[in-house]
């Protein structure tokens, strides 16, 4: 029998979701908001024996959905099992409306995967009689990432089809071992670099929790959220795209110039700082599954403008990865209270062979024969780990936005003033 393998950690899997495993006081909405689920329905119904299938050719390729975080004898390491533990769990409820499937399927991704369990990815084929199957995935983000995902579909369908698979995809300890090389080269420049980039630091505005007295936001202190869609005026959105195919400026880098403007206008301040991921940019990792995430700090002083911030960006990701924000370091422990993400792999989405078929299934479906397909819709409470956080949809010609806030920080009201002050900011630039 093989035997099981023994790598590192990353920083992400030690610093973020494995200290709050451990971590007693970690607010459940933390855990809640580190597990990734999604679903599909088949109709009229999927061979079990041929999902199994699947799943096990997926699983031996991707080795990380395997993967165990355990405490060994000299200290945490990531354990690649030989296969994976459980297979795809069948569960037969019989039928069911869809309101009471999607009952079932909110209870099962409301218990929360830790990076400290036995199985950090799994798969489910719930079997509904008449109403179908629906076909339930939950992960850790100790695992994966948004661009992970579409990748496991993509192979998901391959292998269930019996679709070709090029290539060999990079295992953890390649992921390890090339993201500890790249981070040490020319690690004294980047250190340099970040440092000149960040410090000092601005400090926290004067809003949100700063504003009320409140102790920072933390893993600890998260609580509800106060969410608000679609928060671009059709007029601010084609703003956004009419400057972009002008300028060339992406509408990513605009509405971040907004936004910094936006709130230091409100918090009286010059400068500001947020948070956000670095998109996937290494080919190397093209077919990787795992957590690559890549935070990029962004530091901007009011007026400069949507060019500066996307010169900024464009360096910054330069620059990564770093050590520069090893949590011992200078930069480990700053604060930001803002953070401003894409949430979607677009990019990644739109060059897909199957683009055609995630997209329908987004808007409502798609049939192949006499099987017909819809992604089902969880309704799970969004989590903020940021006081103010911007989710940008980059869609062709209309892009838009969101937010999703501490609650304490900021109330309904309070987002929506930041909302029109940030249209207001987006329409201003020219």
């Amino acid at each position: 029998m093989q035997q099981n393998r023994f790598f590192p950690i990353t920083p992400y899997q030690r610093n973020q979701v494995l200290a709050a495993a451990l971590d007693p006081d970690t607010s459940p909405r933390f855990h809640h908001h580190n597990t990734l689920c999604w679903a599909i329905r088949v109709k009229p119904g999927i061979v079990p024996r041929q999902l199994q299938r699947a799943f096990s050719k997926l699983t031996a390729r991707h080795d990380s959905l395997r993967l165990r975080i355990v405490n060994g004898p000299q200290d945490w390491a990531a354990e690649i099992q030989a296969t994976h533990p459980t297979g795809v769990i069948i569960e037969d409820h019989g039928d069911m409306s869809p309101e009471d499937q999607v009952a079932v399927l909110t209870k099962i991704c409301d218990a929360p995967i830790l990076a400290v369990d036995p199985v950090l990815f799994d798969m489910r084929l719930l079997r509904f009689g008449t109403g179908g199957d629906v076909i339930l995935t939950r992960a850790q983000h100790a695992i994966i990432d948004s661009y992970s995902v579409a990748i496991v579909l993509e192979d998901l369908i391959k292998f269930a089809l019996n679709l070709p698979v090029m290539g060999k995809a990079p295992s953890h300890g390649d992921f390890v071992s090339r993201r500890e090389r790249l981070a040490r080269k020319n690690a004294a420049d980047k250190q340099a670099y970040w440092e000149n980039a960040l410090l000092p630091h601005p400090p926290p505005l004067n809003l949100g929790r700063q504003k009320k007295a409140l102790p920072p936001l933390t893993r600890r202190t998260m609580g509800p959220t106060c969410d608000v869609e679609d928060i671009l005026t059709p007029d601010a959105s084609r703003h956004l795209a009419q400057r972009a195919e002008a300028t060339g400026i992406s509408a990513f880098a605009q509405i971040k110039a907004a936004f910094g403007d936006a709130v230091c206008d409100m918090g009286g301040q010059e400068e500001t700082a947020w948070f956000s991921v670095l998109g996937r940019k290494d080919a190397a990792l093209s077919t990787f599954v795992g957590a690559e995430m890549q935070a990029l700090r962004v530091k901007y002083r009011a007026g400069s403008g949507a060019e500066a911030v996307q010169r900024s960006l464009s360096s910054g990701a330069e620059m990564m990865p770093s050590t520069a924000f090893d949590p011992s370091g200078p930069m480990g422990q700053l604060y930001h209270q803002f953070f401003l993400n894409i949430p979607n792999p677009t990019g990644r989405l739109s060059n897909s062979p199957f683009r055609k078929v995630f997209e329908a299934a987004t808007s409502g479906g798609f049939s192949v024969g006499s099987f017909s397909f819809e992604r089902v819709h969880i309704p799970r409470e969004r989590q903020a780990n940021h006081e103010l956080m911007v989710q940008f949809h980059p869609d062709a010609g209309t892009p838009q936005a969101s937010v999703v806030s501490d609650a304490a920080a900021w109330d309904l009201s309070e987002v929506e003033t930041f909302v029109d002050v940030l249209n207001q900011k987006i329409l201003a630039q020219s």
